[in-house]
């Protein structure tokens, strides 16, 4: 519809889009409460987290889904004319930026993989739907609005975490990113603690005042550790915040936290992965963990960076990423190969 005061009376989209001088549809589809057409879909029945099940997003019907669905469908019988659902996206962070630096929280407070979830859900009903393609907003370029924190080139203010399984750290050319070398972290479970870090202290960063969303960091495992996560110490007296883990496979991995979500584990949350992280605006060690492993092994660290982004941005390196790329290809009807790191086969695993 559009309706007063843009216009006088309420005009159907279906009566705008069929006048003979209009060639094909388009549509929109946004959740996110701050900018969204449709702030109450409903998401809770296809088994996402409860804290999107609440009452204002608990609505009567799956809205979001029930909006492509209608648009697809008056495409086909009604209009009889191309559709495309030219932009739609999720917010992935867990503040917004409005003007004049104003930060608030976001609500519901979506995940990478809720992303991959509903994206997954959109792409499906645009392909089975005969729509004649889709928009995401929107594609960022590797490196844009990236700072690189350590290129890992010297040991300066790296150190071996003693509480932990982490027996040596040196540099090495062996396994790199970025530049010339790359920091090697050996560790042995003997040691008995079942965790291995390496810690980047002596810093002063300011990551709220600054709008710094993501931390990146690229870890080659060359050992059998299965998991991998970044913590963040602020203020003084140090507090530690640990990210959620995330899987590591034999060869190059990436892991990338949100320092702005409220998905941060710390005394404060008798560490549970429910808070966000205090005094984001002190931020002075970063430590790089890994466990899972059963026998004394090696990663490589490399490349810490981190940069903004308002959580709409998908860049090439992000999860979401291989499912777009597949989505193309399948629309195209082409196949389809996709590489955003390089690979390296099992048998150089220990």
């Amino acid at each position: 519809y559009q309706t007063p005061p843009r216009c006088d009376t309420a005009v159907h989209t279906e009566d705008r889009v069929g006048l003979p001088n209009i060639s094909y549809a388009t549509f929109r589809t946004y959740i996110d409460e701050h900018e969204s057409n449709l702030f109450r879909a409903r998401y809770c029945f296809n088994g996402f987290d409860s804290v999107l099940c609440n009452a204002k997003y608990d609505y009567q019907y799956d809205q979001a889904l029930e909006w492509i669905d209608q648009h697809l469908q008056a495409a086909r019988t009604e209009i009889a004319k191309p559709v495309i659902m030219e932009e739609f996206g999720i917010h992935v962070v867990g503040y917004a930026y409005g003007g004049g630096g104003q930060k608030f929280h976001r609500n519901p407070p979506f995940t990478e993989t809720h992303r991959l979830r509903i994206f997954q859900q959109y792409y499906d009903r645009v392909y089975n739907g005969g729509a004649s393609g889709s928009l995401f907003w929107n594609l960022g370029f590797q490196g844009m609005r990236e700072e690189q924190l350590n290129s890992v080139e010297t040991l300066n203010n790296w150190s071996a975490d003693p509480n932990s399984d982490t027996t040596a750290i040196s540099l090495s050319s062996d396994h790199v990113s970025q530049g010339t070398r790359s920091l090697k972290m050996d560790y042995d479970p003997q040691r008995g603690h079942k965790k291995a870090f390496v810690d980047l202290g002596n810093l002063h960063e300011d990551w709220y005042n600054t709008n710094r969303a993501k931390l990146m960091v690229d870890i080659y495992n060359a050992g059998d550790a299965t998991l991998g996560d970044i913590a963040v110490s602020t203020g003084n007296p140090l507090t530690w915040h640990e990210s959620s883990q995330q899987a590591l496979q034999c060869g190059w991995n990436r892991i990338v936290v949100d320092v702005s979500a409220e998905t941060w584990k710390s005394k404060r949350t008798n560490w549970n992965p429910t808070g966000d992280i205090a005094q984001l605006n002190d931020v002075r060690k970063l430590s790089i963990g890994i466990f899972g492993y059963s026998r004394p092994g090696s990663v490589y660290v490399d490349n810490l960076r981190i940069f903004f982004d308002d959580g709409f941005v998908v860049y090439p390196e992000d999860m979401l990423a291989p499912i777009i790329a597949h989505h193309a290809c399948s629309m195209a009807g082409i196949p389809c190969y996709s590489t955003y790191l390089p690979t390296v086969s099992s048998g150089n695993c220990q």
